[in-house]
């Protein structure tokens, strides 16, 4: 049994559908961000070729750039609008942001003291955000561009892994940044 939802112009859904499409659109944001915008359409072909579906996946996305520094997934994260501040801070672990992370590296097998990963999702207000474990030495301020973020470092090893969580566009100015230089 197929599982719809009814949005407010009165339209149903299918999550499984609207999941797909939102992945499209993020993996879309970061080829746009690595200059591929005007490739969109001959990606799909490419997308299409490989996976039999023009919808561009984060799978695809990493095979066709193995040298993207983050290993991108995506998820449906619920219940984030009424998650306290509290929780998110002491209690980081705990929220669905976390639990969707988590699920993710394990899923893909990712090490997050060797590799860095991000599970990017939808938040309230439609932001795209992603919490990630992506290092990083320096802040690159651009003139005109704030965006608010919060980091939890964990783990009683060496060396820790610092959690962000932060919208998309904030970690790919800086992906961007890093790679120019």
């Amino acid at each position: 049994m197929m599982d719809y939802s009814w949005d407010d112009t009165g339209f149903q859904h299918n999550p499984d559908e609207l999941y797909a499409s939102a992945e499209d659109t993020a993996v879309r944001k970061v080829l746009r961000k690595m200059g591929n915008e005007s490739a969109i359409q001959s990606l799909r072909h490419r997308c299409q070729e490989s996976t039999g579906s023009d919808l561009l996946t984060f799978p695809w996305f990493h095979a066709e750039y193995p040298e993207w520094p983050v290993v991108f997934g995506s998820a449906r994260v619920r219940d984030i609008r009424p998650i306290p501040w509290g929780k998110v801070m002491k209690h980081f672990t705990t929220t669905p942001m976390f639990k969707a992370f988590e699920n993710f590296v394990e899923d893909v097998g990712i090490d997050v003291r060797e590799e860095s990963a991000g599970v990017i999702f939808m938040s309230p207000g439609h932001t795209t955000v992603v919490l990630h474990n992506y290092p990083r030495d320096d802040e690159y301020v651009a003139r005109g561009k704030e965006w608010a973020r919060i980091t939890r470092p964990m783990g009683n090893m060496s060396p820790r892994v610092i959690y962000t969580l932060e919208p998309l566009e904030a970690l790919l100015y800086f992906v961007g940044k890093e790679s120019e230089q």
